[in-house]
């Protein structure tokens, strides 16, 4: 492979990237639902107060 096809592969590859990631970005900022941690699982504390022991 020349420098001119290794070039223009890393730079489709980076387009390719770029594109895959925005792409999740853009699906992703529309869910409402993902809570604190953006993926579904919220370590905030909760409102509700339970009877329950801890430990």
């Amino acid at each position: 492979m020349n420098s001119d096809i290794q070039s223009l592969a890393a730079i489709l590859v980076v387009i390719a990237a770029v594109g895959y990631l925005a792409r999740r970005w853009w699906k992703n900022r529309h869910r409402t639902s993902q809570g604190c941690g953006g993926a579904g699982e919220c370590a905030c504390p909760s409102t509700k107060i339970s009877g329950k022991p801890t430990s």
